[in-house]
């Protein structure tokens, strides 16, 4: 059987492709799609966006049907619009693995260009965690119980958070539940905490599929585990009430009756979740003004790419001078770093990084006489990658791979110096 032949975009109208991704009664069915081209700027193109982990490149790769010829896609694709698709009915996604030409490097980098607005225009985001394990649906039901809980009374509880502060002592939080819509059993919230800790919530790509939106609790989306789903709203608010209870040492009196001294007692044990930093990460990226790229880059230097070009570019749409780059995946991953550092010194005619600014392992080191360079994270002398050179407000001399560093001592008032 003939394998699938994309046709070519014209990326001068922001065109892109969207899956139709056909029904099927049983989940054991063979995955079909088809793809459609649509135009952003008209208004025709109705779409859910997918937001997914890609997984690694060396599991064995899953088979799809698309326009009728076989198609590779990775398992954790496979397996997503295996439980996504409908019984009854087509659904129209946007995924990027399929909807991008992945061996067309011009294309991917014009795409990545538009991500954002790609996920801004769509119906919604539909968020996949994976297939269910680890008793992962109880934890998406007290997740969707105490979310909506959490914001129909979001007023009262955080008004009292705040208005506490010097007050009678009172520590906790009731949360009414007399009529046991709310299962808080203790036994679920390691569940929870391992739903936080799955892999979609270490990903730099996550962010800005999730920030194109908003806040998460200010616009629509569905985040899927398995068979279960929760709102976008009820995820934000749940993981709103979390933080707030962690922070502020409060515990929770469930029904009047029931107390206990979790969440804190599960995040204690395990540490922090990736699920809640990535919710803080979206909160510190979200709304006005915007923030620019360095300060991005700060807060999430711990999430993780498998390109390190990525860690750039994934970025982009939601910086203020997003415009510092273009994505371009012909260039290698240094040839990028040397472009963004040279274009951020044009801009603000200052070495406005700051020392030990990280991404994707790099460190911005200042050097003496107007000089910067670039080099791994906790660089040691002569691990140096690349030198700049001022000269006037712009010229940049690259010296890739000749120059070397030389430690001073801390008398000195430098971390390295050029020789």
């Amino acid at each position: 059987m003939a394998p699938f032949i994309y046709h070519r975009l014209e990326q001068n109208r922001k065109q892109i492709r969207i899956l139709i991704l056909k029904p099927a009664p049983n989940e054991s069915d063979t995955i079909e799609c088809e793809l459609q081209t649509a135009d952003l700027d008209d208004g025709s193109a109705s779409y859910e966006a997918l937001s997914y982990v890609w997984g690694s490149h060396k599991d064995p790769a899953a088979k799809i049907m698309l326009q009728g010829s076989e198609h590779t896609a990775r398992p954790s694709l496979a397996l997503a619009l295996r439980h996504l698709r409908y019984k009854g009915r087509s659904r129209r996604l946007w995924v990027d693995a399929i909807c991008i030409n992945q061996n067309n490097l011009d294309e991917r980098a014009a795409q990545v260009k538009i991500m954002r607005e790609i996920y801004t225009r769509s119906e919604t985001t539909v968020s996949w965690l994976g297939e269910a394990a680890d008793e992962s649906d109880d934890a998406m039901e007290l997740i969707r119980a105490l979310g909506d809980w959490t914001h129909e009374h979001h007023d009262e509880i955080f008004e009292y958070s705040s208005d506490d502060a010097g007050g009678d002592g009172n520590d906790q939080v009731t949360i009414p539940a007399e009529d046991g819509s709310i299962q808080t059993a203790a036994d679920n919230w390691p569940a929870v905490c391992r739903l936080l800790e799955r892999p979609y919530w270490t990903r730099v790509w996550i962010i800005q599929e999730l920030a194109a939106r908003g806040k998460l609790t200010k616009a629509d989306g569905r985040i899927c585990c398995g068979t279960k789903e929760v709102g976008r709203v009820q995820f934000g608010s749940f993981c709103g009430l979390i933080l707030l209870l962690i922070m502020s040492g409060k515990t929770y009196r469930l029904g009047g009756t029931y107390e206990t001294d979790e969440p804190a007692k599960s995040m204690l044990a395990r540490g922090h979740p990736p699920g809640l930093s990535m919710v803080q990460t979206l909160a510190a990226c979200t709304g006005e003004p915007k923030q620019d790229l360095n300060f991005l880059l700060r807060i999430s230097a711990r999430v993780e790419a498998t390109d390190p070009r990525d860690k750039l570019f994934a970025l982009l749409g939601l910086a203020a001078d997003g415009d510092v780059l273009t994505p371009d995946y012909t260039k290698g991953y240094d040839e990028v770093l040397v472009d963004f550092v040279v274009s951020h010194i044009q801009r603000s005619r200052k070495f406005a990084l700051n020392l030990q600014t990280t991404m994707a392992k790099r460190t911005f080191i200042v050097l003496e006489d107007e000089k910067m360079g670039v080099g791994p994270f906790l660089a040691q002398p002569g691990d140096i990658v690349a030198v700049y050179t001022l000269v006037g407000d712009a010229y940049v001399h690259r010296a890739m791979h000749g120059d070397f560093v030389k430690g001073l001592g801390p008398e000195d008032g430098q971390i390295f110096e050029v020789i």
